[in-house]
């Protein structure tokens, strides 16, 4: 910050820590309420500018402007020193100090980045309600890197639903898209060098003011082409990139299909592709993919075999490490700096390369001691349907033996109870040799975190309804100090945060379920089952209980898949909440009984009843009724246990036998009340 952002001091100090009581996430540095509040009713802002005034800043403020629009002005003062360059970079200067007064706004910043910053708290605080409180508040980023991956290969995400993924991205001060444009189903980027006329791709303009409009907003857009795997859709249409033949794939899971290393024809190939994509996108990070490489076409080509053998390559990891340096090696020919997926990691890796981390914290640990930068998004999979409070417990720098605890920790979890084995089969890539970095190499190449959002099981259609209940919670991960770590205050934040989506960003999170749920054909009374029920969690949907099974046991994939690229994901629990909302109001009450409260204990027993009513109803939804049925169960379980005709310990084993899924729907109810019961047993 520069000296302005000292000026002036608070009236009154008040707490360093989070509050329910102000809306904001993520949680400022620092925040000092101040008495008297600011009244926002019948108002219009006056905006004035003491030095840098621009049109990226004047379209912000107009954005702010649009909701006030009455008779009384405010004034608004702006002071930044300067501007922030035509499009976003790494490390650039993002704080900013804000001052709400009885009288008016002020915002002090070194750049429009911090100003951008400071308008989306200043929306987060509107909020509230007419009477914005006065209060002052310090701020700046813990990590420059804060990323969301999209995955608009498998699924097509459109225009219109990318702009507003910008929007709430900037709400919450993340500050990375990262367009993950080309896998196994589908290639969207438009090349002239490797023309695809049959994909259904994005227009250059299209890229162009994707990238622009992230600008406005603060928002870098980071693209991916994802080489020399996961690339079966750019084979199918150039074969001659390839040791075999290859049709187009509408399955999802790891593909044999593989670029040909042995060929200088695919390096000028890919040459000219990645310059194609450094003219659409000014970043100065250009992703070339790298993971989940298949070794199958390269053991079978004698062409590689004998290539191998000439260059003295000793095996298949050697050889995709050569790969990647000579791609990467192009990636720096054109000024920008290469990224890659953990699979990159080799002692024969060359500098600068960024490693995006996603098989555990030990990767991370690896890429920082080998000297390398890394955004980590291990723990941060959104497309797995974990509860918020399970990517919030991660924090992006803590010590590996921390990281290690919190996913030993989650095998235990109630929630997670039906996909346990699932997640003990990750731990193979744990690796104990793993070296931690000192202090220096962790604050200096640990860039940051990203979420991802893999778009097997999602369309546009449900888009808002998998990002916005959880992301918040990684975005402030990500944003504020360690020491931010209360869930119980992040939940109350939360809520009203994603409620405030509507104003900020044109994202309506409960209208987007309700419209999910009447297509799906759920009506009033089975609305109430349905806002208690939670998809399967980790990989269990996508890859259903054959290949589940085939994974455990460590026998080769590819098997069949309930779903492909042609399922329609229309059904009710494509549409659900991947978090409960209804069953965290649940779990409120049963703290209040907690706490003696009879009011509470009747407010649940009345809850209990209304299940079992609706369990009861013979006109449940037919893909719902086991569903309903374990509700059924469920009631008069707790029933029996508030009417003292059974004790915690016996309701408790009867629960933790009723956790189990009823197809690809989990009631997220009984793990909730198993773990309250667990403190009462």
């Amino acid at each position: 910050m520069g000296s302005d952002s000292t000026q002036g001091s608070p009236s009154t100090s008040t707490t360093p820590s989070p509050s329910s009581k102000l809306p904001l996430l993520p949680w400022p540095k620092r925040v000092v309420a101040q008495d008297g509040t600011l009244n926002l009713v019948d108002v219009r802002l006056l905006v004035s500018y003491s030095q840098t005034q621009t049109p990226r800043l004047r379209d912000a403020f107009a954005r702010l402007s649009q909701t006030f629009a009455g008779s009384r002005g405010v004034k608004v003062d702006v002071h930044c020193a300067d501007e922030g360059g035509r499009y976003p970079e790494l490390r650039v200067a993002e704080s900013y100090r804000l001052r709400v007064r009885a009288t008016g706004i002020d915002i002090w910043a070194d750049t429009e980045w911090g100003v951008f910053n400071a308008l989306s708290t200043l929306w987060q605080l509107t909020a509230a309600g007419p009477e914005l409180p006065c209060c002052e508040i310090e701020d700046e980023p813990r990590f420059p890197w804060r990323g969301l991956l999209v995955d608009v290969a498998r699924h097509y995400i459109g225009m219109p639903a990318l702009r507003r993924t910008i929007d709430g991205m900037a709400a919450c001060k993340l500050n990375v898209l990262h367009l993950h444009l080309t896998d196994d189903q589908a290639f969207r980027f438009p090349s002239l060098a490797l023309p695809l006329p049959d994909e259904r791709q994005y227009s250059r303009r299209e890229l162009r003011e994707i990238v622009d409009y992230a600008a406005m907003r603060g928002v870098r857009v980071v693209p991916e082409i994802d080489l020399p795997g996961h690339c079966t859709a750019l084979l199918a249409g150039h074969p001659r990139l390839g040791s075999q033949g290859v049709e187009r794939s509408r399955r999802f899971g790891v593909h044999e299909g593989c670029l040909d290393p042995s060929r200088e024809s695919v390096y000028a190939a890919i040459a000219d592709l990645l310059a194609e994509v450094a003219e659409v996108f000014p970043d100065r990070y250009l992703h070339i993919g790298g993971d989940e490489v298949h070794p199958a076409w390269w053991q079978a080509s004698p062409e590689i075999v004998e290539f191998m053998r000439a260059g003295g390559i000793a095996d298949v990891p050697a050889l995709q490490a050569q790969f990647v340096n000579r791609v990467a090696g192009l990636v720096r020919d054109l000024g920008r700096v290469p990224m890659g997926w953990d699979e990159v990691l080799h002692p024969d890796l060359a500098d600068p390369m960024v490693v995006q981390v996603w098989r555990g914290a030990s990767a991370r640990d690896r890429a920082l001691h080998a000297g390398h930068s890394c955004v980590i998004s291990a723990n941060y999979y959104l497309d797995l349907f974990f509860p918020a409070d399970v990517h919030y417990g991660f924090d992006p720098a803590a010590p590996m033996t921390e990281l290690l605890a919190r996913e030993d920790a989650l095998l235990e979890d109630p929630r997670l109870h039906h996909i346990a084995d699932g997640m003990r089969w990750t731990l193979q890539w744990r690796d104990d040799t793993a070296v931690a970095p000192n202090a220096a190499k962790l604050e200096s190449g640990l860039l940051g975190g990203e979420a991802c959002l893999w778009s097997e099981l999602v369309t546009e259609s449900v888009l808002d309804i998998r990002l916005w209940t959880r992301l918040p919670a990684v975005a402030e991960r990500f944003w504020s100090t360690a020491g931010t770590r209360d869930e119980a205050d992040l939940y109350l934040r939360l809520d009203r945060w994603v409620a405030g989506l509507t104003r900020s960003a044109d994202i309506d999170v409960r209208a987007s379920f309700r419209e999910r749920m009447a297509a799906a054909g759920v009506d009033e009374p089975f609305i109430a089952l349905v806002e208690m029920l939670e998809p399967v969690k980790w990989y269990a949907r996508l890859l259903g209980d054959e290949a589940l099974s085939a994974r455990l046991s460590g026998r080769e994939m590819p098997l069949a898949r309930p779903y492909d690229l042609d399922s329609p994901l229309d059904r009710v629990v494509d549409g659900l909440f991947p978090e409960s909302l209804a069953v965290r109001e649940v779990a409120g009450v049963c703290q209040l009984v907690d706490s003696g409260s009879a009011d509470a204990r009747a407010q649940l027993l009345a809850m209990a009843a209304r299940w079992q009513v609706l369990a009861d109803r013979g006109d449940c939804p037919a893909e719902l009724v086991p569903s309903a049925t374990q509700l059924g169960r469920v009631a008069k379980q707790l029933t029996a246990y508030l009417q003292g005709e059974r004790d915690a310990a016996a309701t408790l084993r009867e629960l933790r036998a009723l956790n189990e899924p009823q197809g690809e729907y989990v009631l997220a109810l009984v793990p909730m009340l198993c773990g309250w019961l667990e403190q009462a047993a």
